[in-house]
């Protein structure tokens, strides 16, 4: 996803190819600058138009391509926030306080973090967790996190909760 294997310049929703027989442009029917979906076994039309007309022609195939996620890494920490106590251990996007950034996205995608994973217990202290990042976003099915981006472990801060107390003088008595 993002790349190919061709040396390709675009220009104007076509790619420019440099080939090393002959200059031209490549073009795949149906697929406009030529973003190819990620997926298995997809059929295309391509047509090479050389820039040198005199010496080569117009060249068309039908091919047949498997496009792969793009793999992408994070950079920075991910920083859990200081968490009051209240019996859970499941820690959820609400926790994180900062996020790492995302590193080598293409221009333009729309791709965030998720969390999820647990803290190893849920009493007051500074306590593992053990997260599981994933992408979202619009274009997060072209994308897939490098396995050292995915797992992590880091700390969580848990607080006491405080707990406030009605007192009553008009108590029964017995």
């Amino acid at each position: 996803y993002g790349h190919s294997t061709l040396s390709l310049c675009m220009m104007a929703d076509v790619y420019v190819c440099t080939m090393p027989a002959a200059d031209g442009i490549l073009s795949i029917d149906g697929v406009a600058g030529l973003a190819l979906p990620v997926g298995s076994d997809q059929t295309y039309t391509v047509r090479f138009t050389p820039l040198d007309t005199v010496h080569y022609m117009v060249s068309t195939a039908e091919v047949t391509v498997t496009v792969l996620p793009k793999t992408i890494t994070t950079s920075g920490t991910l920083t859990l926030a200081t968490h009051t106590y209240d019996g859970q251990t499941t820690v959820t996007d609400t926790w994180v306080s900062q996020w790492p950034e995302l590193e080598g996205l293409e221009p333009n995608d729309q791709v965030t973090l998720t969390v999820s994973g647990n803290i190893e217990s849920p009493n007051v202290g500074s306590r593992t967790a053990t997260l599981t990042l994933s992408l979202e976003g619009g274009q997060a099915q072209n994308y897939v996190l490098s396995s050292e981006a995915t797992n992590i472990e880091t700390t969580c801060l848990v607080t006491q909760r405080r707990i406030e107390a009605l007192v009553s003088e008009d108590l029964p008595t017995s």
